[in-house]
């Protein structure tokens, strides 16, 4: 059941009466505010503006409205609202039960998960480095209803070189670096890279072999750092990269011919596109994507390039402010358009995208999110529709990662901290998932993963103390213990 978009959104409605009350209460009674300005930001203060229909709970997350059945059509025109995905929560399977996966692939159910290890010796201090001086520009206030990521999340990536290299966030915003020494050996002590940022970082690999490194600037911009052939950052600002404030994180997307576009949430919540048509080409900013009519975005987006032959389109996914999760996905390589088909409701949190391979040389792009905050799905339409539960209960944000076979593993954050696994037992993109399995852990973010050369998974998440952990699958059904970084 489609719900028909509102003329006003409640967000602009309490902005509103927020600016006009005071105004008012001056005219009423002017004795009692002599000589003191009426501030909006002490009557709107966060959880305190009287004038806010929902009392000023502005954390809480977005409702969506169950329905019983769900409704399969969409706008022919791609406008209205996303219909709600699911029954509702009391009807959802209390575990994602599924039969048991090949014992001699990666990563099925059997896993050893392992226990934490010990920890090692105090990690180096990592003292704040100088950041060249940029013109100032005003923070972005906080906002509720739009979900970052968490600032200390860990970026895993795996160099040319085959070896992995891990980017962080310290909590007073520089850049540290780990480095891993040879494919499969362990983490040299970690390096900071003079680059104060924002927000969190994420990072590709050149045609040339060499990182790009991505993230909110310390002026609030989307900042880009190249690599040099000798480890050292070199800044990109002023550079190429177009100069646009932003909200939280710069999302990379690898295209073939050595094509990249960067996606990031603008001050008014309005989707950009950066693009480079190769590789170190000059960037172009695209505004078409803009954001799906009356609708606010709730998060960054999530991006997939859906291979088409020799070429590649782009799929775009956001969530908005009121759990409805849209697509934008290009018909032409390289020719994005503002054109947002409504998919479902009910999701929170942040989506992962990915693209299912249905058979016969279709491919077609699908997101995986949290329903109603207590299951993951996997979701996609057109020309299939796929609607697969991959876990039951309050899971973290997914990580999803495609293995040999085309079979997906997704990770998340379970209730008590620890990381979760869930495999697909088949390449079909409609198969089942296995039961969940604990690969123990005491997590406040990630666990963020990477598939290595010999096809085995690294995982990397931020423990409870501050410190980088590490856990890496040893074979197909066993895991090492998790270890802090140096």
């Amino acid at each position: 059941m489609y719900r028909p978009p509102s003329s006003a959104s409640p967000q602009l409605i309490r902005r509103l009466r927020c600016l006009a009350i005071p105004w008012l209460l001056a005219l009423a009674a002017p004795g009692c505010h002599e000589g003191t300005p009426i501030s909006t930001e002490s009557l709107c203060a966060e959880g305190g503006c009287p004038f806010r229909s929902d009392g000023g709970d502005d954390s809480a997350p977005p409702t969506a409205d169950a329905t019983s059945d769900r409704a399969e059509d969409t706008a022919p025109d791609g406008g209205g609202t996303p219909v709600d995905a699911h029954a509702a929560p009391t009807d959802a399977p209390a575990e994602a039960s599924a039969p048991d996966a090949s014992p001699d692939a990666p990563l099925d159910a059997a896993a050893d998960a392992g226990a934490d290890g010990p920890a090692p010796d105090t990690a180096p201090d990592r003292a704040k480095d100088p950041v060249p001086d940029r013109p100032a520009i005003e923070a972005l206030p906080p906002d509720p209803t739009f979900v970052v990521a968490p600032a200390g999340e860990p970026f895993p990536l795996l160099r040319a070189s085959l070896a992995i290299v891990v980017f962080q966030r310290a909590s007073d915003g520089q850049l540290w670096r780990f480095e891993q020494q040879g494919a499969g050996g362990d983490f040299a002590a970690p390096v900071p890279l003079g680059i104060e940022t924002r927000g969190h970082p994420t990072a590709v690999v050149g045609a040339d072999g060499l990182v790009r490194l991505f993230a909110a600037a310390a002026d609030g911009t989307a900042g880009m750092w190249k690599e040099d052939a000798g480890g050292a950052w070199a800044d990109a600002w002023p550079g190429s990269l177009p100069r646009v404030v932003i909200r939280d994180g710069v999302i990379p997307l690898v295209l073939p011919n050595s094509q990249l576009s960067l996606f990031a949430v603008d001050a008014d919540r309005k989707l950009v596109r950066f693009h480079q048509a190769g590789a170190d080409a000059e960037w172009t900013v695209d505004r078409a994507l803009g954001v799906p009519p009356q609708e606010e975005l709730g998060g960054d987006p999530a991006v997939v390039a859906v291979p088409r032959g020799s070429d590649s389109i782009e799929a775009v996914f956001v969530r908005t402010a009121n759990g409805g999760v849209y697509v934008n996905a290009q018909t032409t390589p390289g020719s994005p358009q503002a054109h947002w088909v409504p998919w479902v409701n009910g999701y929170t949190g942040r989506v992962s995208a990915v693209w299912l391979a249905l058979g016969g040389g279709a491919i077609q792009p699908a997101f995986i999110g949290i329903y109603q905050q207590n299951s993951l799905y996997l979701e996609s339409r057109d020309p299939v529709s796929v609607e697969n539960v991959i876990a039951s209960g309050p899971p973290g944000d997914p990580f999803a990662v495609r293995l040999a076979g085309d079979r997906l593993a997704v990770f998340y954050r379970g209730a008590i901290g620890d990381a979760q696994l869930v495999l697909q037992t088949a390449a079909d993109p409609r198969a089942p998932f296995a039961a969940p399995v604990s690969l123990a852990g005491s997590l406040v973010d990630g666990p963020a993963p990477v598939v290595t050369s010999d096809g085995l998974v690294s995982l990397f998440g931020e423990g409870m103390d501050g410190k980088v952990y590490w856990k890496r699958q040893l074979g197909a059904t066993s895991w090492a213990n998790w270890k802090t970084l140096p």
